[in-house]
C-alpha cells in the first residue's frame, strides 16, 4: 500500500548522489560481466567494491555513512535489487529519467525555502515521499498467535536521542496506539498498522517535529498565493483609477506626467507576477491530484484488505466477526476512515486551490482585456494624430496652391510692365507723349499669362 512520508532534502540528495555513483559502478561491471564471469562472481565484485568505498567514506568524519546510506552502497545494483524511497513526482512521473527540478520545486521545499529567508534560518527543507507499506498476515499456529510481517522504509538518518534504537515516527505511533488498545489477534494489529500509515502525513496529531504539518504548509501556502492575488487586484484597481484622473500639471510638468503615465501603463499590462502565482498555484494542484492518487490507491487497498479478512473469518471454525474487530473500538482513526478523511482534507485543498487559480486567470483576462482597450485607444490616438497631420498638409497644400495661383497671375504681369517699361524703339509709340497703347500691351500680356495658365494645367 502507498502511503505518504516525507524526507530531508538535504539527506534525499545525498541518498541521489549515492544513486548516481552506483549506477556508474554498475554499468561499469555490466561491461565486465558479459561473457566473462558468472552472477555470483558479479555479485562479489560489487559487494567487495561497495564495503571497500564504505570503509573509505568511514574513516573521514565528514563523509561518515548512516545506515541508509550503507545499504544503497551494498544492495542498490541489479544482483540485489533495491526499491528506494520515491518522490511525490518520481511516483506518479515514473516514466520521466529525472524529477530533479520538479522535486525541488515542492510546495513544502519552498514553504520552508521562505521559512529559511524569514527569522528562522535553522528550518530545513522537506520533501513530500511516497513509501511502499508491504505486509503479510499469518495465521495463528497451535498455541501461537497470528503474526504480522511488516516491511516500510524509514527516513535517512531518522534516529534522534530522545527516542529508544530503532524507532521511528511511524513505529511509535503504531506502538502508542497498541498501548492505548491492545490488538486482540493479527488483524487488529494489521489495521493499526495500516491506519497509522495512513494518517502519518496529514494528520497533526502525528508524533513529528511541531514545524512539518503538511496540511498546514499546504493550506498556508495557497492562502499566501490568495493574498498574492488579491494585492495584485488592488494595485491593477488603483492604477485603473490614477489613469482616470484628470491632468492637473502644468506643460513645465508634462514630461513628467508622460513618465507617470508609462508606469501606469505599464502597471495595468504587466503580468510577471501573476504567471509567477498561476504557475506555483498549477504546481500544488498537481501535488494534491497526485495525492489524492494514492489515497485513492489505499483506499482500494484497504478495501481489498477488509473483503479478504471477512473471507478469511468465513474459512475458519471459530471465525472472525469482522464487525466486532478494532475498526469498531478506533472509530474515526480505523484505516478507512482515516483515508476518507485525508480525501475530504484533500479535496477541500483542492477546491480551495481551484478559486485562487480561478482569481489568477480572471485577473490576468482583466488585463489581458485591459490591454486590448488600451491598445484600441493607443490605436484610436495615433489616427487622430494622423489625422490632423493630414488636415494640416491640406491646408498648407492649398495655401500653397493659392500662392502659385497668385505667382501665376502676377509674376508675368509683373515681368510684362517691366518689360514694356523699357525704352525700346521697336515699341510702337502714339502721340506726342511717345506712350505704348493698351492695345498693343494687352495683346502680349494676355498670350503671356494663357501660355502660364496652360503649364499650370499640365
Amino acid at each position: 500500500m502507498p502511503y505518504l512520508h516525507w524526507e530531508r532534502k538535504d539527506e534525499f540528495q545525498k541518498l541521489k548522489r549515492i544513486t548516481d555513483k552506483k549506477e556508474v559502478k554498475v554499468k561499469v561491471n555490466e561491461g565486465k560481466k558479459e561473457g566473462k564471469m558468472n552472477p555470483l562472481e558479479y555479485e562479489e565484485i560489487s559487494r567487495k567494491e561497495a564495503i571497500a568505498e564504505i570503509e573509505k567514506l568511514e574513516k573521514n568524519p565528514q563523509t561518515r555513512l548512516n545506515g541508509t546510506e550503507k545499504m544503497y552502497w551494498m544492495y542498490l545494483d541489479q544482483q540485489h535489487p533495491l526499491h528506494p524511497r520515491r518522490t511525490l513526482d518520481q511516483y506518479y512521473y515514473h516514466t520521466l529519467d529525472d524529477t530533479s527540478d520538479r522535486d525541488g520545486d515542492q510546495t513544502a521545499s519552498r514553504y520552508y525555502n521562505r521559512k529559511q529567508q524569514g527569522v528562522d534560518n535553522k528550518i530545513k527543507e522537506v520533501l513530500t515521499m511516497v513509501d511502499q507499506l508491504w505486509m503479510w498476515v499469518l495465521p495463528p499456529c497451535g498455541q501461537l498467535p497470528g503474526t504480522v510481517i511488516t516491511a516500510f522504509p524509514q527516513r535517512s538518518n531518522r534516529i534522534v536521542t530522545d527516542r529508544p534504537k530503532r524507532t521511528t515516527a511511524l513505529i511509535d505511533n503504531i506502538m502508542s496506539t497498541c498501548s492505548n488498545m491492545p490488538p486482540r489477534h493479527g488483524y487488529d494489529l494489521a489495521r493499526i498498522i495500516a491506519a497509522e500509515c495512513g494518517r502519518i502525513y496529514l494528520d497533526r496529531t502525528s508524533r513529528r517535529d511541531d514545524s512539518i504539518q503538511f496540511y498546514d504548509i499546504y493550506s498556508s501556502s495557497i492562502a499566501d498565493l490568495t493574498h498574492k492575488e488579491t494585492k495584485q487586484f488592488q494595485g491593477f484597481q488603483q492604477a485603473i483609477d490614477d489613469l482616470k484622473k484628470p491632468n492637473k500639471k502644468s506643460r513645465a510638468n508634462l514630461s513628467d506626467e508622460q513618465v507617470e503615465r508609462k508606469n501606469i501603463l505599464k502597471q495595468l499590462v504587466n503580468i510577471e507576477q501573476d504567471i509567477k502565482n498561476l504557475k506555483e498555484i498549477k504546481d500544488i494542484q498537481d501535488e494534491l491530484n497526485i495525492m489524492l492518487t494514492v489515497f485513492t490507491t489505499q483506499q482500494n487497498v484497504i478495501k481489498t484488505m477488509h473483503r479478504m479478512v471477512e473471507s478469511q473469518g468465513k474459512l475458519t471454525k471459530k471465525g472472525v466477526n469482522h464487525k466486532s474487530m478494532v475498526d469498531d473500538r478506533l472509530g474515526h482513526s480505523s484505516p478507512l476512515a482515516v483515508v476518507q478523511n485525508n480525501l475530504g482534507e484533500v479535496k477541500n485543498l483542492m477546491n480551495f486551490a481551484q478559486k485562487t487559480s480561478e482569481a489568477i486567470k480572471q485577473l490576468l483576462d482583466l488585463k489581458n482585456k485591459q490591454a486590448n482597450v488600451l491598445e484600441e485607444e493607443t490605436t484610436n490616438h495615433l489616427n487622430e494624430q494622423i489625422l490632423k497631420l493630414n488636415k494640416k498638409t491640406d491646408r498648407q497644400g492649398a495655401t500653397l496652391m493659392a500662392f502659385t495661383v497668385i505667382t501665376i497671375v502676377f509674376l508675368p504681369l509683373s515681368f510684362m510692365t517691366s518689360f514694356f517699361a523699357l525704352n525700346i524703339a521697336e515699341f510702337p509709340r502714339s502721340g506726342p507723349s511717345q506712350m505704348l497703347s493698351i492695345s498693343f500691351v494687352s495683346k502680349y500680356t494676355c498670350k503671356q499669362m494663357h501660355c502660364q495658365f496652360k503649364l499650370l494645367l499640365h
